[in-house]
């Protein structure tokens, strides 16, 4: 079950002082990517490019006992180690702004372009690509508001289900979702991916 829906990662460090490499595995239910409002590149690749990209972590301690357990601000990479097999992506869609003296979550509206292949494979340690599989978009322009609708890919070919309360419409084709999904009425949320391509290599 673990591998059907987790993504694990290597997260590293290196101890500017002893050099010691510190090495933490984790397994995540997916990626939360966070979103800007008013985004300079609002493509999947680009959000992909900052959640993976070399960061500072605050408060990490070497455990060597040359560092005596000394606590600083570590810069660490992160690297895919075992890709699941439905990979589900969540875009937040939230960030903050003060009105009236008090500060209100607020829904972030702009488009996120996105194909129906996601290759991540410049973000882990071997071939990893996948395929879009199902869609969850939301109508409204709050986030305690609005209306949520899916979007499945068909089994019967190339084209999708739209799934919407009790209506279902699966005349569409996959230009027509992803167009609906990202427009002026609708907003993704998920975006489910399914594994394609070879094995991963050294998952362990």
């Amino acid at each position: 079950m673990n591998r059907l829906f987790h993504l694990r990662t290597k997260i590293t460090w290196t101890c500017e002082d002893c050099h010691t490499v510190h090495v933490r595995r984790a397994k995540e239910p997916g990626i939360n990517l966070k979103m800007p409002e008013n985004p300079t590149e609002p493509t999947l690749e680009h959000y992909l490019d900052r959640h993976f990209e070399d960061a500072t972590a605050e408060g990490l301690k070497c455990r060597s006992t040359a560092c005596k357990g000394r606590a600083r601000d570590r810069e660490q990479s992160t690297i895919i180690v075992g890709g699941p097999e439905i990979l589900v992506i969540q875009i937040a869609r939230m960030s903050y702004k003060q009105v009236k003296g008090s500060w209100r979550a607020v829904k972030v509206k702009d488009e996120v372009e996105y194909d129906d292949r996601l290759d991540l494979s410049d973000y882990s340690n071997g071939r990893l690509s996948y395929q879009l599989n199902g869609v969850v978009a939301h109508n409204g322009n709050s986030l305690t508001s609005g209306h949520y609708v899916s979007m499945v890919r068909s089994q019967k070919g190339d084209g999708f289900v739209i799934c919407n309360d009790d209506n279902t419409d699966d005349s569409k084709t996959k230009e027509q979702v992803l167009s609906m999904a990202e427009g002026k009425s609708f907003q993704s949320y998920l975006l489910i991916y399914q594994k394609t391509g070879g094995r991963m290599a050294n998952c362990v």
